[in-house]
């Protein structure tokens, strides 16, 4: 018998974030010549100094979480060729979401002489690289010293707004419960072949709660909460065949599950009325299953290293997915830009390959056999339905890439070791849209990282790691490759330091 219990508390809290705005109607020139990456300007830089004050406000923001696990499994072998296994395990998750944002209005002026950014200290950003560019260059900003610096408790210079519009459709709390319990058998068939087989079974229990907000009287009230209670029946069995001492093959079939998210869940409505966007949650999501098999076949070299391959086919229902409409009609909020919402798709297939290769280069003379070579490919095609709207159109799962590449060159021996790795990843479909001209994509990437040590002694270890040398932006489009909607560059990353390991001998 062996048991576990383990209780877990995260918590983000984001106090007293400062934001002011300013805004302007005067004329912008928008740069289309590459339309990958449009640039809008004000027609005049020093336009910038009149821009008219638009908005000041303050958000308070925590989230928290409580995780309380605990399992007890039990082992008992019936004979030499039969070891039965059986347990159960229980996990309990509550969380919150608490959110507030005020609104302050100066009840004077902020500068001597007004409020546009020529009356109040500010400060270039441009002093650093910008990774997209020069001509995306942040700009000037009111100083960050004077806006901390604003006293907003004082009634006499500030107008306080509780601006519940803003935040309160994103809190929340919920609870959610998971029983299960299982039972599985290792069975030797025969000297080379191996059968695992098994169920669980699985028992959800969820309860949200969200608010929802009354534009017309500008009052919130929480809503009903959301109660559920679900129970899926997880089958599998896994054959192993020894082919000989280096080589064996498998062949698997198990069954999944696949939870929505919390916030999913909730049933909130998020909505910008500066922006004329509405997020909102599903109640009614429910779990995706999926059935797999798979067949792999691998063999290990007698040094280190090994050659694999195999085929595998999902077949899941329900599928989860963000649909996102362009130019909606709302009952309650009006006319939006766009409308965002979880939900649940019919059925959809995956399947695909994937091979990889691995090896030590031993066998070759002198220093060279400290080289060591890994490589992954994996191959993904998949087809879905029920995808609302989009009966017609022949989509991708969701978060599925078509290509993807893992290699790295290594080399080693009793004190250095040196890596090298590249990683790519093709392009997928992130959000789903009225049509396939507001379908947004998640873009191709490719990391290429280096890490290395050097071990002085059997103690002392200097280490490098350098990723994201080429500066690898995070970027999605829509529709289209050219038309971006989102970039974001982080830089390459490198550390040093020095390792020291206590029991080394």
């Amino acid at each position: 018998m062996t048991w576990n219990l383990t209780y877990a508390r995260a918590e983000e809290d984001r106090p007293n974030e400062r934001y002011i705005t300013h805004r302007s109607n005067k004329t912008v020139i928008v740069d289309t010549r590459d339309p990958a990456k449009y640039v809008v300007n004000l027609k005049s830089q020093d336009d910038i100094l009149s821009l008219a004050l638009n908005q000041i406000y303050e958000s308070n923001n925590n989230t928290n979480e409580n995780d309380l696990n605990g399992r007890l499994d039990f082992q008992y072998p019936v004979n030499s060729k039969v070891n039965v296994k059986f347990g159960a395990r229980t996990r309990n998750k509550n969380k919150e979401r608490v959110n507030t944002y005020d609104i302050y209005t100066p009840l004077s002026n902020l500068g001597t002489a007004g409020n546009t950014p020529a009356n109040l200290p500010l400060d270039y950003q441009n002093e650093r690289t910008f990774l997209n560019g020069d001509k995306y260059v942040p700009g000037r900003f009111v100083t960050k010293e004077f806006l901390g610096g604003l006293d907003f408790s004082n009634s006499a210079l500030f107008e306080k707004e509780d601006a519940i519009a803003e935040y309160i459709t994103s809190n929340y709390t919920a609870s959610e419960s998971i029983t299960a319990g299982y039972a599985m058998a290792d069975v030797t068939l025969t000297k080379n072949l191996l059968l695992v087989a098994g169920a669980r079974i699985e028992n959800t229990r969820i309860n949200y709660s969200g608010f929802e907000f009354d534009e017309d009287n500008e009052t919130a009230k929480p809503t009903p909460e959301v109660s559920k209670s679900y129970t899926n029946v997880l089958p599998g069995a896994h054959l192993r065949y020894q082919i000989s001492n280096n080589a064996i093959a498998r062949l698997a079939w198990t069954n999944s599950l696949a939870r929505p998210n919390y916030f999913d869940l909730v049933p909130y409505a998020n909505y910008s009325p500066d922006n004329m966007t509405l997020v909102a949650g599903n109640s009614e999501l429910e779990a995706t299953t999926s059935s797999n098999y798979d067949l792999m076949f691998e063999n290990y070299f007698a040094s280190i290293g090994l050659v694999s391959a195999g085929m595998f086919y999902k077949d899941i229902s329900n599928f989860i997915y963000s649909k996102t409409d362009l130019n909606v009609n709302d009952p309650q909020y009006g006319q939006l830009i766009s409308y965002t919402r979880p939900q649940n798709g019919g059925t959809a297939d995956v399947y695909g390959f994937e091979a990889s290769f691995q090896r030590q280069l031993d066998f070759l003379p002198g220093f060279l056999k400290g080289f060591g070579v890994y490589a992954n490919y994996t191959f993904t095609q998949s087809t879905t339905t029920g995808i609302e709207g989009r009966e017609n159109d022949e989509l991708s799962l969701t978060g599925t890439a078509r290509n993807m590449f893992n290699a790295s060159l290594s080399y080693e021996n009793k004190k250095l070791v040196v890596r090298a790795s590249i990683n790519y990843a093709d392009d997928y479909i992130d959000l789903v849209g009225g049509s396939a001209f507001s379908d947004i994509y998640y873009d191709k990437q490719t990391f290429v990282d280096l890490n290395a040590s050097y071990a002085f002694t059997p103690s002392w270890r200097f280490y490098v790691e350098a990723n994201n040398i080429t500066n690898q932006p995070l970027r999605y489009y829509q529709g289209i490759s050219e038309r971006t909607i989102q970039e974001e560059y982080y830089n390459a990353r490198i550390q040093a330091g020095i390792k020291f390991d206590f029991f080394a001998k």
